[in-house]
């Protein structure tokens, strides 16, 4: 009998442990989810709550959203709980469509940065990445729309696609100069890897003559891009690169590039003129589509592939 009274509180005592390795405490104002097993502290999504108490999902253009974080944020390499130190970790789409965040700074100790992680803070004007940082996933910063600089810290090793897709107010980018993976060469406001692609850039980016290759989704929603210079360095502009880039009017794609992609310049409503060179061989679906104000185009003999749609809705073809 005492064997099996012995027996049932060992299996208590885990299904408790195991219930309180994924609990979640709130700490300072940020929500976090507790693994015993590994010591980390998971920053995680608030839940959108209705003042009576009820979760749900709210339309963020007609609906007042509550219990959501706000303000100056601070998130720390470490938490205590209960006398034990945990280690902090971001998690994906942790602070996503936090409307009210002002700024967030990142405690040296935090090394990861996941998708969408800070995605659509309207109001977050700035953002401190610590020398710790090794990788930020596609998205991070996303629809940031008063972000206005970003630092790239020297330890960074790896970086997604579009990770300031929509952040269209931002004027000035740059990289640690000790950093061994990226750069922003020749003060060209851009994150350029030492593979010549550029893979994120602002406004007031100068694309460096040396580049080989846009990124996926580098100037995506960028409406303060007026101008653009491709370089005859520039063998590929990959999908999104362009797309959303209200502000530009014309357009030159060197006999450099040989392939265009996916929706690479999509919605550049004001885009009249582009003009391609012999040398061209692929351009992808809906690479400009919804171009609306384009008056004509003349396509190169040397264009194997012409995608599915690549001039839909551009009526003024």
């Amino acid at each position: 009998m005492r064997r099996l009274n012995f027996l049932l509180l060992v299996l208590l005592l885990s299904i408790f442990k195991a219930q309180y390795s994924y609990s979640n405490v709130t700490i300072d104002g940020i929500v976090y989810s507790i693994d015993d097993a590994s010591e980390t502290a998971t920053v995680k999504k608030q839940h959108l709550v209705m003042p009576s108490g009820g979760y749900y999902y709210v339309n963020y253009s007609t609906e007042k959203v509550y219990d959501r974080y706000s303000g100056d944020i601070h998130i720390p390499a470490t938490v205590e709980i209960d006398g034990k130190e945990y280690k902090v970790e971001i998690g994906e789409s942790a602070f996503y469509n936090s409307i009210n965040i002002t700024s967030v700074s990142i405690d040296e100790g935090i090394t990861a940065i996941p998708e969408e992680a800070f995605a659509g803070c309207l109001n977050m004007k700035s953002i401190f990445l610590p020398t710790s940082l090794e990788s930020i996933a596609s998205g991070a910063f996303s629809r940031c729309t008063s972000l206005e600089t970003l630092h790239i810290p020297e330890n960074v090793s790896s970086i997604g696609g579009s990770i300031l897709a929509g952040s269209s107010n931002v004027s000035a980018i740059t990289v640690a100069a000790t950093n061994q993976y990226y750069d922003s060469r020749d003060n060209c406001n851009a994150i350029i890897s030492k593979g010549n692609t550029l893979l994120a850039g602002c406004k007031n980016t100068i694309i460096p003559n040396n580049t080989v290759r846009i990124g996926t989704g580098a100037f995506d929603g960028c409406t303060g891009l007026t101008e653009i210079i491709i370089p005859e360095s520039v063998a590929k502009i990959e999908d999104f690169a362009f797309s959303g880039c209200s502000g530009i009017s014309e357009l030159i794609i060197p006999k450099s590039v040989t392939n265009i992609g996916w929706a690479a310049f999509k919605d550049c409503i004001r885009l009249k003129k582009v003009e391609f060179s012999e040398g061209l061989t692929v351009i992808k679906d809906l690479s400009f589509s919804g171009c609306e104000s384009l008056q004509s185009i003349s396509i190169p003999s040397t264009v194997q592939e012409l995608g599915v749609s690549a001039f839909v809705d551009c009526s003024s073809l």
